[in-house]
């Protein structure tokens, strides 16, 4: 559990130090777009890390009577651990998708049109056909996006079977199965997340 502590508070550094770093490199404001999605994903960020330190109290001081054993209680305190960790990925993918739809609208020039509804995986195809991503990190970015959306919209079970390799972490999805991964699974893509966003808006800021 302090390890999971650790590493939020690390990505919250690591998100603030992105924000100024990219603000200041391509001469906006932290709160104009597109530097904007950093402290948008800081915010989601500490609001995980309060609850997380919530129930690491609790995981501190197991209340006996209340659970037939200690196991159980961990075990009950690791899923709901799981869950906060779970809603921080969803709540900054919708921040990262928010962002990027409205840096697409405000310089259409840099991405060519997208047709129809702006969705993340639109952009991100797009932007591999522009050489904006790379072939691997737009594979990458299909992982996130299906894993999104079969946490959102089916459950947490996958609708295909895939395996994407992170510089940290794997992600494997099995069909019609609950996705699985160790504690830190949710924040090791986070910390990825933040790498290929920080490099995809130094990509577009050369157009």
């Amino acid at each position: 559990m302090e390890k999971v502590l650790e590493q939020v508070k690390q990505l919250r550094k690591k998100t603030y130090d992105y924000g100024e770093e990219v603000a200041k490199s391509i001469g906006v404001q932290s709160n104009e777009i597109p530097a904007n999605v950093f402290p948008m994903i800081f915010n989601k960020l500490t609001l995980g890390l309060e609850l997380l330190n919530y129930y690491h109290e609790i995981w501190r001081k197991i209340i006996r009577p209340k659970y037939s054993t200690v196991e159980e209680a961990k075990k009950e305190n690791w899923e709901r651990v799981t869950t906060i960790q779970r809603m921080i990925f969803i709540e900054v993918i919708s921040s990262i998708e928010f962002c990027f739809k409205e840096y697409v609208k405000k310089y259409p020039e840099k991405i060519d049109n997208i047709k129809g509804c702006i969705y993340l995986s639109k952009i991100i195809n797009k932007s591999n056909e522009k050489d904006i991503a790379a072939n691997s990190e737009s594979t990458l970015w299909e992982g996130i996006v299906e894993l999104r959306n079969a946490l959102v919209h089916n459950n947490g079970i996958s609708d295909e079977s895939a395996e994407y390799v992170y510089p940290n972490c794997k992600l494997i999805l099995c069909k019609n199965k609950m996705i699985q991964g160790d504690l830190r699974l949710f924040l090791n893509l986070i910390d990825w997340l933040l790498d290929s966003v920080k490099s995809w808006i130094f990509e577009m800021n050369k157009r």
